[in-house]
């Protein structure tokens, strides 16, 4: 832990789903000059004695408090459980049956893009996701922010495919060349049986947007297993509201991206140039369904919203206006990662500076942003580059 501005700066080394193998022999390049920031958004002085992170992050990370591997979760009335269905429950809580698979995956519209094929005819649209599922890989992932991952790990399921093609992803063999395996409904809801019999604090979908209904379906079939952890829904962002209100009362937790506000940076980068507006109004939504990320006593979240940024080389100003846009409309207290894990995979190398990590000098600008404007609970990364120049 240090301090940065009368603030405590607390750093985690883990490293989330969004992330990969570090890339070696890479330059780290420099970082930008923060005195335009700080003179236009000195909203909240540095020296107030608030701390960055606030006393949630902290003792998630150990410092201020324990993670109990014990620690129980919170009951509540789970989504597709028999009593949610006796009492009738609000819209959120009805079972997803075949009948809805069905008519969702007729005219595909899950995401923004709309698409409308018929899946069930085996059309592929943007995403190329098919009528049943596709998962890369189940394991239990340790490498969540701690409320997430807390000491007995996320059991996540890797869905194949995805509505984005962000020319640096990590995770390209899975999300744009649709490595994996087509899963059924009772299979994937046996994985998820499976992991919780592993121990894991909660279920993590990633990438589940193009996957709602199969994910909908299997979690109504686990739940009559027995299954009753909390579910996380791990996006991009660029998720349409009629996906999300068909999991409302289903999902437990969001991890949103919050990747850009310029409709040119997210049509280069990602092939989305109506990002921003997509993004910001699923994230309120979420809120909506779900409020803010809350850790409780035992440091393990059963609930909530926590916004993903990954800072990318070159283009801290993006990471700004991200960080202040996302304050305007949500307020200091909203959870955030600030993501310093960039390295050029897929195509990234291709594109003019897009080719090298992050620099340690860029990655401490963004932190010193969301510092001074005030946001209070912080996941932020060691950063190391032996190479780069501060």
């Amino acid at each position: 832990m240090r301090t940065s501005g009368g603030r405590q700066i607390v750093r985690t080394a883990e490293r989330t789903t969004k992330g990969g193998p570090r890339s070696e022999g890479r330059s780290c390049g420099t970082g930008g000059d923060l005195e335009p920031f700080e003179q236009e958004y000195s909203l909240h002085p540095v020296d107030d004695g608030r701390r960055l992170g606030g006393e949630r992050t902290t003792r998630s990370l150990g410092v201020a408090g324990e993670l109990r591997p014990d620690a129980p979760i919170r009951a509540s009335r789970r989504w597709g459980t028999p009593a949610a269905e006796e009492t009738g429950g609000t819209s959120g809580d009805a079972p997803f049956g075949e009948a809805d698979l069905l008519r969702t995956l007729s005219a595909c519209r899950l995401c923004p893009r709309a698409c409308g094929v018929n899946r069930l005819e085996d059309e592929r649209g943007f995403c190329g996701a098919g009528k049943l599922a596709r998962v890369a890989a189940v394991s239990v992932h340790h490498g969540e922010e701690p409320p997430i991952s807390g000491t007995r790990g996320s059991g996540t399921i890797f869905f194949s495919h995805c509505n984005m093609t962000c020319l640096f992803c990590q995770n390209y063999p899975i999300s744009q060349y649709g490595n994996g395996r087509e899963m059924d409904t009772e299979t994937l809801a046996g994985e998820m049986v499976r992991l919780q019999e592993r121990g894991t604090h909660n279920v993590n979908f990633v990438t589940p947007t193009p996957h709602v209904p199969q994910m909908l379906e299997a979690l109504l079939l686990a739940r009559r297993r027995g299954f009753d952890l909390p579910v996380v829904y791990n996006t991009n962002g660029y998720d349409s509201l009629d996906a999300l209100a068909l999991v409302e009362g289903a999902v437990d937790i969001y991890l949103p991206d919050a990747k850009y506000r310029s409709a040119e940076l997210a049509d280069t980068a990602s092939g989305t140039p109506d990002y921003a507006t997509h993004n910001e109004a699923a994230i309120a939504e979420m809120v909506r369904q779900v409020g803010f990320l809350d850790a409780g006593d035992e440091g393990i979240a059963s609930r909530g919203v926590l916004v993903r940024h990954l800072v990318l080389p070159g283009r801290v100003g993006e990471t700004e206006r991200v960080l202040i846009r996302l304050s305007e409309r949500f307020g200091a207290e909203l959870p955030l990662s600030l993501m310093g894990q960039y390295f050029p995979a897929w195509r990234a190398a291709s594109l003019p500076g897009f080719g090298r990590k992050l620099a340690p000098k860029e990655y401490e600008r963004a932190i010193e942003a969301a510092s001074l404007l005030g946001f209070r609970n912080v996941f932020i990364q060691e950063l190391s580059c032996p190479s780069a120049q501060i």
